[in-house]
């Protein structure tokens, strides 16, 4: 009788291709979250150097002031080196 009971309380037994399949699912889900954290690592440090980028880029060519490479104060244009060479020509001709 005992012999029996033991019998009815055993689990039902997994066929080998039940196996594999659990073990397949299993495979896939541990790849799938190190790959999703892979992924979650690599965009953070994309988003990372493209914030540092866009700083970088905000603070070039600014000097005293932070006015840039701009006009100047008053808005006038400046005078270009060829019209600084046209003056000196004229008056070295005259």
């Amino acid at each position: 009788m005992q012999a029996n009971q033991g019998q009815g309380q055993q689990k039902p037994v997994k066929s080998l291709k039940e196996i594999q399949e659990e073990e397949q699912e299993i495979a896939f889900l541990m790849w799938f979250e190190e790959e999703t954290a892979r992924v979650q690592q690599e965009d953070e440090r994309r988003l990372t150097l493209a914030l540092n980028a866009e700083g970088e880029r905000s603070q070039r060519g600014r000097g005293k002031g932070g006015r840039g490479r701009g006009r100047g104060k008053g808005g006038e244009r400046g005078r270009g080196r060829a019209r600084d060479r046209r003056e000196q020509a004229s008056a070295a001709a005259v």
